[in-house]
């Protein structure tokens, strides 16, 4: 028997793998788009403004919240993108172009790699205070599993 993974990293690398296959065609309907870096994880830490300009736009998945309770387990799933656009005036918009996407794409599917259902309540937050010449927002995204069972007749015994 196949024990089939469903834990909150596997779900977050599923979503990086969804999104890695999603964004390719957005960078196809956007002339000059540079193509993103995904990365299942946290982003690199870029010390200078080459590297940052160099890596961006990308985007990093991870798990960032497991919760339970009586009736479900879900995992949040934070998805961080980040560009890097020098006018100071119009740099964001790339950025909330891309994020919007995600969500649509994300919204839509509704499974990802055939195990995890996106639900309904997703969260986008594009925070006040930015990095300049770097944007970024994230996209927060709440993912069913299964929910852990308590064997009760190893704490109370076979008998009711």
């Amino acid at each position: 028997m196949e024990i089939i993974q469903m834990s909150p990293l596997d779900a977050a690398e599923h979503i990086a793998a969804f999104i890695a296959q999603t964004i390719k065609t957005y960078e196809t309907e956007q002339p000059g788009q540079k193509p993103f870096n995904v990365f299942p994880g946290f982003l690199p830490e870029w010390k200078s403004r080459k590297e940052q300009q160099d890596n961006c736009p990308a985007i990093a998945v991870h798990p960032s919240q497991v919760i339970d309770n009586e009736n479900e387990s879900h995992s949040v799933i934070s998805v961080l993108v980040c560009t890097y656009d020098d006018d100071m005036k119009h740099g964001h918009s790339s950025l909330y172009q891309i994020l919007e996407y995600l969500r649509a794409a994300l919204l839509t599917e509704k499974r990802v790699g055939q195990k995890f259902y996106v639900m309904e309540d997703v969260k986008t937050v594009i925070p006040a205070e930015q990095p300049f010449p770097r944007w970024w927002g994230q996209i927060d995204i709440n993912v069913s599993l299964p929910q852990p069972m308590c064997d009760y007749s190893t704490i109370w015994g076979d008998e009711p």
